[in-house]
């Protein structure tokens, strides 16, 4: 992460025990992934008494979600804040969960690109990993580290046909196919698109603060993935005679709307695994009606879908 913090010089006046004039004072912080995160400037009261500073999170984009929802605000240089969803905060939504794939789409346009019909013969991971990567004109990386822990054989062949897609469409056959039982995390930015496993995503923790009105707006939607999520995980279809197990219908959550009650939601159905309060890594945390979230970026992901 590169942090840029620039201070511009702060002049008072000595005519009295006051401060009396002030040249300009400005604090602004930007990262390389983000942008503007912070913007701070101070100004002096009429009578002289008081410096007072403003401080303005921007809006940001970390992992392609939103980091800060600040109606009414505006972006350095005048933009506005992107469209808004019908409940009123800034969103950039995009289905980020598919089965048991999770994408992480700093540059939607990636995953966008049209890829023409093919069919891929005897074929491994790496080799259609690296055809796709091609014909799409980007690069498709794989994570070396986390296929070997996952004991994943990348030199296994197998045949995958294609019609006319996205290279979205395309990385969820390839995937079905060579991994079809591990849960693996995309990430697309800068001309790559890296696959790794869930388990080597996890690793790397994210710190996030979100509106709790928005997490609450969000709760039907990621309780019923991670209710979907739980089932397969809970039931595969073993083999049996003729035919094969079929997984019983979960039961039905019926999230609260309780402000109170958010962190259980959270944290009893969305990979209870992950948090502190289950053995777990992750921390989530309210103050007000602030949610504090430390957790791999998937997981941001998985509750902003």
């Amino acid at each position: 992460m590169n942090i840029r913090i620039t201070t511009l010089l702060l002049l008072l006046g000595a005519s009295s025990a006051f401060a009396q004039t002030i040249s300009g004072t400005s604090t602004t912080v930007s990262t390389l992934t983000t942008g503007t995160v912070l913007d701070a400037r101070a100004s002096v009261s009429p009578d002289h008494r008081y410096v007072t500073i403003g401080i303005r999170p921007q809006f940001s984009q970390l992992d392609g979600i939103d980091t800060f929802s600040n109606v009414g605000t505006s972006l350095s240089g005048g933009a506005s804040l992107p469209r808004t969803i019908n409940n009123g905060f800034g969103a950039n939504y995009r289905p980020a969960v598919v089965d048991n794939i999770t994408f992480i789409e700093k540059d939607p346009t990636l995953l966008n690109r049209k890829l023409p019909a093919a069919e891929l013969k005897a074929t491994t991971l790496r080799q259609a990993a690296a055809q796709l990567g091609q014909s799409a004109k980007t690069n498709v990386v794989l994570s070396t580290r986390a296929l070997q822990q996952a004991n994943i054989d990348d030199k296994a062949t197998f045949d995958l046909a294609l019609e006319e897609c996205t290279l979205r469409e395309a990385v969820i056959a390839l995937l079905a196919v060579a991994v079809p039982h591990e849960p693996m995390v995309i990430t697309a930015d800068d001309n790559v698109i890296f696959l790794t496993t869930q388990a080597q995503a996890d690793l790397q923790m994210v710190s996030k603060t979100y509106d709790l009105a928005v997490l609450q707006a969000r709760a039907p939607r990621f309780l019923k993935k991670a209710q979907e999520l739980a089932a397969r995980k809970k039931v595969e279809p073993v083999y049996s005679g003729d035919f094969f197990s079929k997984p019983v219908n979960p039961p039905t959550i019926k999230p609260s709307f309780d402000s109170n009650d958010i962190i259980a939601q959270i944290t009893n159905h969305v990979r209870p695994e992950l948090w502190r309060v289950n053995g777990g890594k992750s921390d989530i945390t309210q103050h007000g009606q602030k949610v504090s979230i430390n957790a791999p970026a998937s997981m941001h992901v998985f509750l902003m879908q």
